[in-house]
């Protein structure tokens, strides 16, 4: 017996120290591998400290994935990440001066414990005699809330460079901080920054894509260019009243102090677009109206504010009813068009929307729709028959009514009443 409980004694002794012995050699090897994974990268960055400028510039602000090196059976990944250093700005966009070095960290990882080691250093290339006729760009993407801070997710976006010949020299993705920074010779160069299909991105005028800016690079210099690039505010338009239905095809206009012409047509007259309109979100919001243009503008635009990457609908007002109490010799249906007037010397366009068509019983029918409140001309076409008939609108803002001319008489008629229209 007491032979046994010697043994038992003896084995649990041996368990323990075998479970430590254990412990102690993960503990090495994992310090094994923690050493080899640092001596590989300060090897690479002790490299990337000799390797010219023009090589370094085409891998800045990104992820490079480097071949993996097998010690002792253990297989390393390593990858670097190259940034510039700004100089007396908080970032190279802003600074506007060249930068003097770069920021590289190196990641090394391992398998067999799922660890990794990350080790930066400052990285001073040497100039090569190719670098001396280069100049530096500098392209700041600015949210519209705050020019001096990057629109979110401003890295989904792309910043393509092409030189005088038009091709492409770069596509380009802004740093977190939305700034895009280049070595390029010295040259004339355009700028276009472009949207991705989600999320979507606007310049002010509403564009996916900003037209192609000009610019010049000097050896030696660095050219600041600033893009105000944002998400867009998705907007649809909706009139006011629900009933009775709008005539299809009503232009929008949109105003606001940001915007570069000062208004804008978002919804062409007679489009069939569902889609909503992309606005910039500007932080002073916008005003709408029914129209495009100008002179068409109402005393009270509808005012509405606009956020980044939010969709929204406006209700505007300015539509008026139009009500038609339609009869034909013909068995129909009466189809028509309504054509505005432009006022006299606005340059507005006339344009024109359609009716119906509507069906008639014992050859009449009933044709309701809003309309613009300007001047216009109704014509109405039997299908049946082919025969037609004109009438002249012009809308009375002050006694709110419709002035109806037919015939050379004029007949007034309060908003909502059945105007007779006789086709034929």
């Amino acid at each position: 017996m007491e032979t046994v409980v010697a043994f038992s004694v003896l084995l649990l002794v041996l368990l323990a120290v075998a479970g430590l012995t254990g412990g102690v050699l993960g503990q090495a090897a994992t310090a094994r591998a923690q050493s080899a994974a640092g001596g590989l990268a300060e090897s690479v960055l002790g490299g990337l400290a000799h390797q010219p400028l023009s090589t370094l510039d085409a891998e800045v602000d990104q992820v490079v994935p480097l071949p993996p090196v097998t010690l002792a059976g253990e297989t390393f990944a390593r990858q670097q990440y190259l940034t510039w250093q700004a100089g007396n700005g908080p970032n190279l966009c802003q600074s506007g001066q060249p930068p003097v070095a770069l920021q590289a960290t190196v990641t090394v990882s391992w398998n067999h414990d799922r660890q990794h080691l990350s080790e930066s250093s400052v990285v001073d290339p040497p100039y090569s005699p190719a670098e001396a006729g280069q100049g530096d760009l500098a392209v700041q993407i600015q949210s519209a809330q705050n020019p001096s801070e990057p629109p979110t997710q401003v890295q989904a976006i792309a910043v393509v460079v092409q030189n005088a010949q038009g091709q492409t020299v770069t596509t380009a993705t802004p740093d977190s901080a939305g700034c895009v920074y280049l070595a390029l010779p010295a040259g004339s160069y355009t700028v276009s920054v472009q949207s991705p299909q989600s999320p979507l991105f606007v310049d002010p005028s509403g564009q996916a894509a900003t037209p192609p800016g000009q610019v010049s690079v000097e050896a030696g210099q660095v050219t600041q260019l600033a893009v105000p690039f944002d998400q867009a505010a998705p907007t649809t338009f909706a009139p006011a009243a629900a009933s009775p239905p709008p005539v299809p095809g009503l232009p929008v206009t949109v105003t606001a102090s940001g915007l570069p012409s000062g208004a804008q047509v978002v919804v062409a007259a007679g489009s069939t677009s569902e889609g909503p309109a992309p606005l910039f979100p500007f932080p002073s919001g916008y005003q709408a109206f029914f129209g495009d243009c100008s002179a068409e503008a109402p005393a009270s635009p509808t005012g509405f504010p606009t956020s980044p990457g939010t969709d929204q609908t406006v209700d505007l007002a300015g539509l008026v009813p139009l009500d038609l109490a339609v009869s034909a010799k013909g068995a129909g249906p009466v189809s028509g068009t309504l054509t505005l007037a432009p006022p006299s010397g606005s340059g507005c366009p006339a344009d024109q929307f359609p009716l119906g068509p509507s069906s008639l019983h014992q050859g009449a029918g009933q044709l309701d729709r809003q309309v613009l409140a300007f001047p216009a001309t109704l014509t109405l076409v039997d299908q049946a028959d082919g025969a037609s008939t004109t009438v002249q609108l012009a809308w009375d803002a002050s006694t709110e009514q419709w002035l109806v001319t037919q015939g050379g008489t004029t007949t007034p008629y309060q908003a909502g009443q059945p105007i007779p229209v006789a086709v034929g």
